[in-house]
């Protein structure tokens, strides 16, 4: 009969199957053969390697940052308590779209490729996932006390100032016409399809999401301000200053928010009596003493009269971009009339027709270029410096950041589900993939790593988890390929103690 021995060495614990004989009239150990070593977690390293077989080679090290971030917000529990249970079915979903963006209906094959064991996923069933999806978005308020929930958890965790805030609108697109959601409206990109509007709230200290709101595509930007206003204040965020671009501009957007406990900066259309202001300005703007210093350069700013605190503000660098490139468009769009072909709809205001040719309009080119890199800023605050208020200002570039990643990482358009309920879960999918982002790249600025959430996925990828097993031994287990330093210092950065 055999049995395994243990024998410690300064290089590890080996086993060796051994077995007693009688030599001599003495009961002995003989050794029959070596089994292998004992690995950290007691499972047995063969030291026949050339009989080894790989059973599988999972994704590991970029589920790491997920998981981390997920478990410190709590994303999963929270999921629960409105799913019956079912919140790590939709976190699959989740940490998919921040891997490899993927439809629902893939999610088993994304599953397939990873290390489910160390995030906790069992079976995933797509029909019960879908059922799951449409009964958590059948109510819109649903959403909100999750979103609610989840950005309080961030203010407990992470000390950020949420006095200044940012609201955004972005068309999503769609690839048909099903949907009753979609519909043909405005956008800055000028693209006729259907479309439904996404608004968001972020921070601008770094850049978390508060909440996000889907409208019909139709609905002008202006008209969504009073749904996010009272949003914020039904979440008790208040006493606090909501940063917009001009397209949410309005009289009557501006008394709602006053009225809601809000202070206001935002950017004034250049119309009207407010364009001949700003044209005034202009002529005495450039001046050194009127300089603010930008990532991007320096901003000439004039604070004018008005009925609140107004700022007119000149890009010279931009100014002199944006003609050149109207030029151009001038020169290709007369090129194309002459052709007989059809041109943008913005730039036959430029051309006229002269003894039976295509010319510049100079008139109206110059009358453009007049307000050319020009902006008007207005704030309800009476405590902050010009400077101070054009940096809050242009520091709106954080949502655009945030819209980016949505479109561009996290793959919210275009969107392929034509019933309301998926379109909203599949946005709200993709919220809570960015509100991970989000926290991630929090952490990376915190340790002074310059990495983007996405990069840091991709520079953790290679940390796959290897599957193995030793048929002659009828054993099976794993290990994880070896961190470098650079993903040792991620992980440290992201909290990760295993290293």
């Amino acid at each position: 009969m055999t049995f395994i021995r243990e024998v410690r060495t300064k290089s590890g614990i080996y086993l060796h199957e051994v077995r007693s004989v009688r030599k001599n009239g003495k009961v002995v150990q003989e050794y029959v053969r070596s089994i292998g070593k004992k690995g950290s977690r007691g499972e047995v390293i063969p030291s026949k390697w050339e009989r080894l077989k790989v059973d599988g080679v999972l994704m590991h090290g970029n589920l790491i940052p997920l998981k981390l971030v997920s478990e410190e917000l709590g994303l999963g529990e929270v999921l629960d308590e409105w799913t019956a249970g079912k919140g790590a079915d939709i976190l699959a979903l989740v940490f998919a779209h921040c891997i490899d963006p993927i439809s629902l209906n893939r999610i088993q094959k994304f599953l397939c490729k990873v290390d489910v064991e160390y995030v906790g996923i069992g079976e995933v069933k797509t029909s019960t996932l879908r059922r799951d999806l449409d009964r958590l978005t059948e109510s819109e308020r649903a959403i909100h006390l999750i979103e609610e929930e989840l950005f309080q958890k961030v203010l407990e965790l992470y000390p950020i100032d949420p006095s200044s805030i940012f609201y955004d609108i972005t068309s999503i697109y769609f690839n048909g016409s099903s949907c009753k959601l979609a519909k043909l409206g405005q956008n800055s990109q000028h693209i006729r399809k259907p479309q439904i509007n996404v608004g968001l709230v972020v921070t601008q200290e770094g850049g978390f999401p508060v909440f996000h709101r889907v409208f019909d595509g139709n609905v002008a930007d202006v008209k969504t301000l009073e749904d996010a206003a009272r949003c914020l204040h039904e979440m008790k965020i208040e006493n606090c200053t909501l940063i917009m671009d001009r397209g949410f501009y309005s009289r009557g957007n501006l008394t709602k928010a006053r009225e809601l406990g809000f202070e206001v900066i935002a950017g004034i259309p250049l119309r009207g009596g407010m364009r001949q202001k700003a044209i005034d300005a202009i002529e005495y703007i450039a001046r050194a003493q009127n300089r603010v210093m930008l990532k991007s350069g320096y901003l000439y700013v004039r604070e004018i009269d008005g009925e609140a605190r107004q700022f007119v503000c000149l890009n010279d660098k931009e100014r002199v971009s944006i003609r050149e490139a109207r030029y151009r468009e001038i020169d290709d769009a007369i090129r194309l009339l002459g052709e007989g072909k059809a041109i943008k709809k913005g730039l036959r205001k430029y051309i006229i027709e002269e003894n039976g040719s295509w010319v510049p309009d100079q008139k109206a080119i110059e009358e453009a270029e007049l307000t050319d890199g020009a902006y008007v800023i207005m704030t309800t605050r009476k405590d902050l410096s010009a400077g101070e208020v054009i940096h809050r200002y242009f520091e709106k570039d954080r949502i655009e950041k945030a819209f980016r990643t949505l479109k561009s990482v996290l793959s919210i358009e275009p969107v392929r589900s034509w019933l309301k309920g998926q379109v909203k879960a599949h946005i709200f999918v993709c919220y809570l993939a960015y509100l991970i982002f989000s926290v991630i790249e929090w952490k990376m600025i915190q340790a002074k790593i310059d990495l983007s959430a996405m990069n840091v996925l991709e520079e953790l990828e290679s940390a796959y988890k290897v599957v193995l097993s030793d048929p002659v031994a009828e054993r099976r287990w794993d290990k994880i390929v070896t961190f470098s330093k650079k993903q040792e210092s991620i992980l440290k950065a992201l909290g990760y103690k295993d290293v």
